[in-house]
């Protein structure tokens, strides 16, 4: 890597664990933890994300009936309409929705099993995409990102090590024979490292073994000595958050 980016990076990361601990302070002297754990992701996000973004709770629907599960974090984009109150759980549309995050204090095995069920329930959503939708990406990030949404689940503490969070859901999406694009996309655990879903190998997101060879399926990511969690997680998602354009408003579907 570049010796001028990589300082760069290194500032960003500083940063972004500095802005994390002060949203994190301030929710913690606000008394309930409950939802906080919530609020502390979303507010971080919105802090980097531009203001195209909006981030409420709630479920996503889509306009054949399908609905998901509770959804602790939902980014919509600039096409979802204005009818949905991000103060409070709501009822998003997937053709608006540009990505949802699962937030768990502490990771065990029934609660990773739990999100995995809530993941490939929202990935089940199909988004009506007329002919008048245009995006500019490769065939495998379209396929994963934009006929489906990415899906993620971020975790302050966990009792699973990396490999064992790995092992369950390679043997979770064995089990119900999901396809790439219906398997959960990442996992940032703060307290041991990340986990990137490289599908094929062939999205924007690539990772070159020592073999010369691009990568295919999970891939860990441990947690090092700089700590960079949460640096991974937002070049993460500028790498899956797809942008598209459309002139026709989405909520057409649901009305006609």
């Amino acid at each position: 890597m570049n010796k001028k980016v990589e300082e760069k990076l290194n500032r960003f990361h500083k940063e972004l664990e500095s802005k994390f601990e002060d949203i994190r302070e301030q929710f913690e002297h606000s008394g309930s933890k409950g939802t906080n754990g919530e609020n502390i992701v979303r507010d971080f996000l919105k802090y980097y994300f531009s203001p195209q973004y909006q981030f409420g709770n709630g479920e996503v629907i889509d306009s054949k009936g399908n609905q998901s599960g509770q959804i602790d974090i939902v980014f919509t984009n600039k096409y979802h309409p204005c009818i949905s109150d991000y103060n409070k759980p709501s009822i998003f549309f997937i053709e608006g929705v540009s990505c949802c995050c699962e937030v768990k204090f502490l990771l065990t095995s029934s609660e990773l099993n739990k999100s995995l069920r809530n993941c490939e329930k929202f990935k089940a959503l199909e988004p009506k995409l007329d002919g008048i939708t245009t995006t500019c990406t490769n065939k495998e990030d379209l396929k994963r990102f934009v006929h489906k949404r990415p899906y993620f689940l971020f975790c302050y503490e966990s009792q699973l090590t990396l490999d064992t969070v790995n092992k369950n859901i390679t043997n979770y999406s064995s089990q119900h024979n999901l396809e790439i694009e219906s398997q959960i996309d990442g996992i940032f655990l703060m307290d041991r490292g990340s986990i990137y879903n490289l599908g094929n190998g062939q999205g924007s997101l690539r990772h070159v073994g020592s073999d010369a060879r691009m990568v295919s399926g999970l891939l860990n990511n441990p947690k090092g000595k700089d700590d960079r969690v949460l640096h991974s997680l937002i070049i993460w998602l500028n790498c899956v958050i797809m942008q598209f354009d459309t002139i026709i408003p989405i909520i057409r579907s649901y009305l006609f």
